[in-house]
């Protein structure tokens, strides 16, 4: 058998196993919506987990960002947890922001639970936190997802908006899905470790939203 034409049947192959894996991943996802189910909720989050490798291997293939991925996977768990988070009241909602959306010049002062932000105005974090504290928010800014994930456990909200770059992301909103707390995340515009951007029109949105 010729070269080309064993490739070609790998390339079919890898094909047909990752349609047959979006079909079955969009069965579970339209249960895991029509029933609200958090059974059928994990089990997407499973699926998507195995099959994101080697979407995000298609992507390259066709030149895409892989992070296309991300947000697709971030959107469809955001969609999956919306109305339960609009269902908690705003002081049960636990929000987490980044310290890189902080300047580079920020004379906050770090503590074991937060980085506390002391007002200075020279981002829009100020803003953001008076917002959601005057709302009844408990308001974190995060140095890390480690640290958000054990600030979520000591403090048991209802539920959880989180900002972020898309890896951490993903990660918080698993997390979140396994701890039973539904979450809302919003990726950053620009990442990176310092003078990040974010929508913060998005983030006051998704903050207000409630059934």
């Amino acid at each position: 058998m010729e070269p080309l034409t064993i490739l070609g049947i790998i390339f079919l192959g890898i094909i047909l196993f990752l349609t047959c894996g979006i079909a079955i991943t969009g069965i579970t996802l339209l249960l895991a919506v029509n029933k609200g189910h958090s059974r059928f909720q994990r089990l997407f989050m499973i699926l998507a987990g195995f099959f994101e490798s080697p979407l995000k291997t298609m992507a390259k293939l066709f030149r895409l960002d892989p992070k296309v991925i991300d947000n697709m996977i971030i959107e469809i768990e955001n969609n999956l947890m919306r109305n339960d988070y609009m269902r908690t009241d705003y002081k049960d909602r636990l929000m987490i922001v980044p310290q890189c959306l902080r300047h580079p010049n920020c004379p906050a002062r770090t503590s074991p639970n937060t980085i506390e932000c002391i007002g200075c105005g020279l981002c829009s974090i100020k803003e953001i936190k008076k917002e959601a504290e005057e709302l009844g928010y408990t308001f974190v800014i995060s140095p890390g997802g480690t640290f958000s994930k054990r600030r979520i456990k000591e403090v048991k909200p209802k539920a959880v908006l989180g900002v972020a770059c898309e890896f951490e992301l993903r990660e918080g909103l698993d997390a979140c899905m396994e701890y039973g707390v539904p979450a809302q995340g919003i990726p950053l515009l620009k990442g990176g470790c310092v003078q990040t951007l974010v929508d913060w029109d998005k983030v006051r949105e998704t903050m207000r939203a409630k059934i």
